[in-house]
């Protein structure tokens, strides 16, 4: 985390991401009071956030099978993991491709701020923020974000 959102008060709680999710949260409640039909799509919206973790989680637990990593004398385990996680990425493929282009923009537009949190904190460590494949991810969801910024601008993307 950035600085700003470290700071821990007496009990070593984050106060500062605490009051920031919190408003966030705030916001989206108070979105949805003044137009019920958000709250649907404000669901819709949590369901596709959530499946593009589960994508990359899946697709990693299939490069580490692939790879062969902490698989040391275990080559059954191995392959019945590796069959596991291709079954898993097709099926996240299958998920984020169902759950429709629209959510999939609209959720590019809320996870590029916090990649750009995850940037400022990288480089406060005087870390490298991405490496190869990691920029072309980055540039994927920020492209997906100015195209739904534009989309919500224009109206061919809605809540």
């Amino acid at each position: 985390m950035p600085s700003f959102l470290r700071k821990e008060n007496a009990r070593h709680v984050p106060v500062n991401a605490l009051w920031l999710s919190n408003g966030l949260i705030q916001l989206f409640l108070i979105i949805t009071l003044f137009n019920a039909s958000t709250y649907l799509s404000l669901l819709y919206l949590a369901t596709s956030m959530i499946l593009v973790p589960y994508f990359w989680s899946a697709a990693y637990a299939l490069l580490l099978g692939v790879r062969g990593e902490g698989y040391a004398n275990a080559a059954g385990e191995r392959r019945k993991d590796t069959l596991i996680a291709a079954v898993a990425t097709l099926y996240a493929v299958w998920l984020v491709y169902a759950g429709g282009m629209q959510y999939l923009l609209l959720s590019a537009l809320l996870y590029a701020p916090g990649a750009l949190f995850f940037a400022k904190a990288k480089r406060e460590l005087g870390q490298p923020v991405f490496s190869g494949i990691e920029k072309l991810i980055f540039a994927a969801v920020l492209v997906g974000a100015v195209i739904a910024a534009y989309g919500l601008y224009d109206g061919f993307l809605s809540l």
